[in-house]
């Protein structure tokens, strides 16, 4: 047990109801509950014999993160009563010290915890006490050792706790930081500096609920025109990132099921009288190429923010393709957080649409949220139809430079690799990873490769390829085999893939 230091600076507030018309939809909340002590999260069930641990790690720690959020309250299946029972076993253990606060998950448990106390004015002393001391325990335990969406996560349950207990300087403070956070973390195109298009849907769905819960609040005067601009280009940026399916690339950090999905994001976002901002992608290292039938996803991007790449891949000017809305090539996504070799695999330039080197990494990834020496990304030429770049990530420890050319012709879409670089021994490995819903044939009369019924594939240049099995992560601990088509070449590779 330990003996935790509780800041009681709330602890006489009383809690007030705090309202959203729109957007509890947001929260992701069917089966993750069971019933009988059986939780889900993260595709994987675990049933507790006697009582809850609730610092369970046997799964993992976003595993325990999951299980103390608390997003299951919201789920109709649930009675009230086993809710209630869940929540005073929580609070209680929390206030005696038998489980350890920390500020992330404290911060998604509190704007969860203030949601259903306004929907069911639960009257559990342990309960207020636990809520109103996380307030302060919070405000003392900022993760500005962290920052990024961790930090904004932190402001964004402040605001929504001075809603809750009508604190006007904890609401207006908080609500400045949120600003503040807006301002450093979303970029001039909206897309959140982190390049995830999963984080970038769980922070504007946040940011969604706390203006909701602002806006049908009668005391809160000051002016929240910024919020509802920013949440415009945020779904702006999303909405221009995705195909036009409405789904999104599993770029960085990426992957289904953890965030709300497109639909739904634009859905409450109408019903707020808000409309996406028309987004071309710049600023955020993203690129579009698109026709009647093709759809390409480019990476430009530099690993960022610099201060905190713990979410970044090793895939500078990878890709992504869907023809016809339907998915081709894609990111293989991830399954882990643990610190383990999948993870070390998911972030690496193998896994990637790209090129790896003699087998290296263009920029060093280490442990489960660490970059060290990185690659930078030039671009030489950056239209509609044809992008150029290079990056240095080889230089370094090959001596190599690689150059990528990405053209779109209206049936036809051609990548263009080259190795420069006196390194005689330059091994380049280019790499082609299919969804698993994609059928992959070796076309006999010509040899070339056929993608389901109507794209052929095509490879120039002193190379070889091989077709291979791979896991492409569908969810956390959810992995499919699909094909991966693997090129290696020395100097030059041309691809084409072109309609049959």
């Amino acid at each position: 047990m330990l003996q935790i230091h509780w800041y009681k600076k709330y602890a006489d507030s009383k809690l007030s109801s705090v309202h959203l018309l729109s957007a509890k939809k947001l929260i992701l909340s069917d089966k993750k509950y069971l019933g009988e002590k059986v939780f889900s999260f993260l595709n994987i069930e675990h049933q507790f014999k006697e009582q809850v641990d609730w610092n369970y790690l046997g799964h993992g720690k976003l595993w325990n993160y999951n299980l103390q959020y608390f997003d299951f309250l919201f789920d109709v299946h649930i009675t009230d009563t086993e809710k209630a029972c869940l929540l005073n076993d929580f609070s209680e253990k929390l206030l005696s010290g038998h489980i350890p606060p920390e500020p992330y998950p404290v911060s998604l448990r509190l704007i969860n915890w203030i949601i259903y106390y306004s929907e069911t004015n639960i009257n559990s002393p342990a309960f207020h006490k636990a809520l109103k001391y996380q307030v302060d325990y919070l405000e003392h335990n900022l993760e500005f050792h962290i920052q990024a969406n961790h930090l904004w996560e932190n402001y964004i349950a402040l605001a929504f706790s001075g809603l809750a207990l009508r604190d006007e300087t904890l609401t207006v403070h908080s609500l400045r930081s949120v600003e503040r956070q807006l301002k450093e973390q979303v970029f001039a195109d909206g897309g959140h500096y982190e390049g995830s298009p999963m984080y970038q849907s769980i922070l504007l769905a946040k940011l969604l609920m706390l203006l909701d819960a602002w806006e049908n609040t009668d005391w809160v005067t000051q002016d929240n025109e910024w919020l509802r601009i920013g949440v415009s280009k945020m779904l702006g940026w999303l909405d221009a990132f995705s195909f036009r399916n409405q789904t999104w690339a599993f770029l960085n950090d990426a992957t289904a099921g953890i965030a709300p999905q497109l639909s739904v994001l634009k859905d409450v976002s109408a019903q707020m009288h808000i409309a996406a901002t028309e987004i071309k992608l710049k600023e955020s290292g993203y690129r579009k190429m698109e026709n009647r039938y093709f759809e390409v996803l480019v990476d430009i991007a530099d690993i960022q923010p610099e201060y905190q790449p713990g979410h970044s891949h090793s895939d500078m000017l990878s890709f992504c393709m869907q023809y016809k809305g339907m998915p081709v090539f894609v990111d293989p996504g991830i399954s882990t957080y643990q610190t383990n070799s999948r993870r070390m695999l998911e972030r690496s330039t193998a896994l990637h649409n790209t090129v790896a080197v003699n087998q290296k990494n263009q920029s060093e990834i280490w442990s489960s949220f660490r970059v060290g020496k990185r690659a930078k990304l030039t671009i030489e030429c950056d239209s509609e139809k044809r992008i150029v770049a290079y990056h240095n990530g080889y230089l370094g420890t090959e001596g190599i430079l690689h150059d990528r050319t990405f053209t779109l012709e209206d049936t036809r879409f051609n990548i263009t690799d080259c190795l420069k670089g006196d390194n005689p021994n330059k091994q380049g490995l280019a790499s082609f990873y299919l969804d698993h819903t994609v059928k992959l044939y070796i076309e006999e009369s010509s040899g070339l490769l056929q993608i389901n019924d109507d794209l052929m594939m095509r490879f120039s240049g002193e190379c070889s390829f091989e077709i291979d099995t791979y896991r492409q992560a569908l969810g956390f601990n959810f992995l499919e085999n699909s094909k991966v088509i693997r090129v290696y070449f020395s100097g030059s590779l041309s691809t084409s893939i072109f309609a049959k």
